[in-house]
């Protein structure tokens, strides 16, 4: 495995593969993905901005379901902003970056961003399995909340701190006349030494990372997993309790102990009565016919009334539990194509011959490895999907904007 040449896909820009020396003017036909890039970023900054306001703000209730969703929007923000900054600068400055600084800091904020928003979502599932796995302590206090964000971004931190020396400038040559006449190009990329313990500590700390990546995408599969089997467990049961409460309450006869009945001055119509039982009171239609009284009970009410207290309730905690495990497996398949790419770069080194791709496939190949950027853009989306109250927020807000 070549693990100098391997790299996370924020970390690496695919450019650097790519044969500019057989493709003058390159840098002119990239004008369709910076387009691209700026499109995804106005779409995802508007929404994102509209989530953190709107769920800060005018979303007060429930705030254990959604306390960690303006979290996760402002990360999301926070990682479009600097992924649009990096695609754009390599996008311009192919061959003339010469910032080390800023092409250190971009990496690093990269990989911190990317790493975040990957435990973000661990500590999410992990709070949806507390709610719904365990009834009984199904809570995250506030401050443990608290204290696992300023986790989380450490983590972020310390982990990405590795990137600032394995990333920078690198200052190349080459000839274009006969009478060698050297141009150097500036790139922002992977650095390159021959050096046998930067090449080991490259390797380990790739290894490392990817294993880190992949155990916590397992983690929140399997959380998920158990979130599901949970949730299906409990709607069969509740079924069969409504079922059998339903056929139970039906089946008691009305005596003349539990229900007042007062002659109507007409010898025939239909009035209501109410009869106490228990807690629950429901309504009874008797019919007045003169020999005798006939009574029957308002099955609707009585159904709508027991399960209005607990329906909506569950159905609401479920709902996010849906929303997260959807923004979980977006994030999952938008890091897929990337992946690919870097496998194959990693155990193969070049094994594709960049320098034979023409340029429309290379605009793919680079799309491809840019595709986690469209997670973060379509997380907002997914939030208006999933939360009914958000949506109408939201248009109220709009409604009060145009007028």
């Amino acid at each position: 495995m070549n693990c100098t040449e391997s790299s996370f896909p924020d970390f690496q820009d695919f450019t650097r593969n790519t044969a500019f020396h057989d493709h003058p003017g390159f840098t002119r036909n990239l004008d369709l993905s910076t387009a691209l890039i700026g499109t995804g970023a106005f779409i995802g900054i508007l929404g994102n901005v509209c989530v953190i306001l709107i769920y800060s703000c005018r979303m007060q209730k429930r705030k254990d379901d959604r306390y960690f969703i303006p979290c996760l929007a402002f990360v999301n923000l926070a990682a479009i902003i600097v992924s649009t900054i990096f695609f754009v600068s390599v996008n311009v400055f192919q061959t003339d970056f010469k910032s080390g600084f800023s092409c250190k800091a971009l990496h690093f904020l990269n990989r911190a961003i990317f790493v975040t928003t990957l435990l973000m979502l661990l500590i999410i599932a992990v709070q949806r399995y507390k709610k719904i796995c365990r009834t009984f302590r199904n809570r995250i206090s506030l401050f443990w909340k608290r204290i696992a964000i300023l986790t989380n971004v450490t983590l972020g931190i310390l982990i990405s701190i590795p990137a600032v020396f394995f990333y920078g400038v690198t200052e190349t040559g080459r000839n274009v006349t006969e009478n060698v006449t050297v141009t150097a190009e500036y790139r922002c990329e992977l650095l390159e030494y021959d050096d046998y313990h930067y090449k080991a500590a490259l390797c380990v700390y790739t290894v490392i990372l990817f294993i880190l990546i992949l155990t916590a995408v397992i983690c929140i599969t399997l959380l998920y997993l158990r979130i599901g089997k949970q949730i299906k467990k409990n709607v069969q049961t509740r079924s069969k309790k409504m079922s059998s409460s339903t056929t139970s309450l039906f089946s008691n006869s009305l005596t003349q102990n539990d229900v007042t009945i007062k002659r109507p001055k007409s010898e025939s119509g239909m009035f209501k009565v109410t009869r106490q039982e228990s807690d629950l009171s429901f309504p009874t239609l008797v019919e007045y016919s003169g020999n005798g009284i006939s009574m029957r009970r308002a099955t609707s009410d009585v159904h709508s009334n027991s399960t209005a207290s607990n329906g909506p309730k569950s159905l609401n905690i479920y709902r996010y539990s849906y929303m997260f495990f959807t923004i979980s497996l977006v994030t999952f398949v938008s890091y897929i194509p990337p992946f690919i790419l870097i496998i194959l770069e990693a155990v193969y080194g070049d094994v594709l011959n960049w320098g034979g791709v023409s340029l429309v496939q290379t605009h793919v190949l680079i799309m491809l490895r840019r595709m986690y950027f469209l997670s973060y853009v379509i997380n907002p989306f997914l939030f208006g999907l999933f939360d009914r109250t958000f949506r109408r927020e939201l248009k109220i807000v709009l409604s009060r904007c145009r007028h």
